[in-house]
């Protein structure tokens, strides 16, 4: 049952993703220039989008490689890079797959890594796991300060209940959760038990 509802819940979120990126009339992926760590120049180009996940390509070869769609990602890093044993302004974002695969692109900024990073966790969150981060540099505060407050974000009561029904938790157990109307309350979602159910 909950595997029925996690497909439901993506199908639902990718569609949403794809309905909004018709509406907006843009181009459907971001494009980013890289290369690859301690190259010279900038090697690669990288687009990122809500249908296909992240792929690349060489600057000079048109044909795009898909390297994984989001909910492959297991891990977001970034790190300073440095030539010749040096700091640079230099960032090194690494990104990490379920299979252990890597692909490592290094950004002429920290703006330009921040922004790329801060894409792809976007779009992780909004397809694969909403209450998922991979770099604090790029979550949301008001993330931050749900998961701080064990709170989850804003739900109206419906979802609220049907979450604590498919975690299989019994009388007693609860969900605290945002407001969706007014975000600066809580609401607590109780599991109680009546005549012999326990919702």
């Amino acid at each position: 049952m909950m595997s029925i509802l996690q497909t439901e819940g993506r199908s639902l979120k990718l569609k949403y993703l794809m309905e909004l990126e018709s509406l907006r009339g843009a181009p459907k992926q971001e494009t980013f220039l890289a290369r690859a760590p301690a190259a010279t120049e900038a090697t690669w180009v990288i687009r990122v989008s809500g249908e296909t996940g992240i792929s690349s390509s060489h600057s000079e070869d048109k044909t795009c490689q898909p390297f994984c769609d989001f909910p492959e990602i297991t891990d977001i890093s970034i790190k300073q890079a440095s030539r010749e044993g040096l700091p640079a302004e230099n960032r090194v974002v690494s990104i990490t797959k379920t299979d252990s695969r890597v692909l490592e692109m290094e950004f002429l900024t920290l703006q330009e890594a921040l922004t790329f990073v801060s894409l792809v966790d976007g779009y992780y969150r909004l397809t694969v796991d909403t209450q998922h981060y991979f770099c604090k540099e790029v979550a949301p505060p008001q993330l931050l300060e749900n998961l701080e407050n064990r709170c989850h974000g804003p739900i109206m009561s419906e979802f609220a209940v049907n979450k604590l029904k498919t975690m299989g938790h019994g009388a007693g157990s609860y969900l605290l959760r945002q407001n969706p109307e007014d975000f600066d309350s809580y609401l607590l979602t109780i599991c109680i038990e009546v005549m012999g159910w326990a919702w």
